[in-house]
């Protein structure tokens, strides 16, 4: 389970829905959470491929504009400044570096970018199962 680099030649790891946390998982923190003030947490797992996942993040951020909702990027690595601007403009968005992709291999990034929403006690009540943004829109529309 993971992102582990693949040698030459050899294929990434697979991995699994089955392995998605539950409904009403704990958010794993690394870092102390935005002040959610009784508002939904929206957490976009983006891996490392930031200028790969710019126009993804983008779209997904327009279907969550509906939602009253707090927005957390969670990058593999440090964000580039160019990344957070694009992103930025668009909505208002905190960043997170999960260096050691804890946060990446406790919610099984499947595919990127991934969305998950927490209520306001940082408990799991939402998480997208594919990669089509199809699937945040309908939520978006609830």
């Amino acid at each position: 389970l993971g992102f582990l680099r693949p040698s030459a030649g050899s294929r990434p790891p697979r991995l699994s829905l089955l392995q998605d946390p539950v409904l009403g998982f704990l958010l794993p923190l690394v870092h102390a959470p935005p002040p959610l003030s009784g508002r939904r947490l929206a957490v976009i797992l983006s891996g490392d491929c930031q200028s790969c996942v710019r126009r993804s993040l983008l779209s997904v951020l327009d279907r969550l504009a509906e939602l009253d909702v707090r927005v957390v990027v969670v990058y593999l690595q440090a964000p580039d400044e160019a990344a957070k601007a694009a992103i930025s403009a668009k909505a208002k968005v905190d960043f997170v570096s999960d260096l050691g992709g804890r946060i990446h291999k406790a919610l099984n990034a499947a595919f990127i970018p991934r969305v998950y929403v927490y209520d306001s006690n940082l408990r799991l009540i939402w998480k997208q199962d594919s990669p089509s943004l199809k699937e945040v829109e309908d939520y978006a529309k609830r």
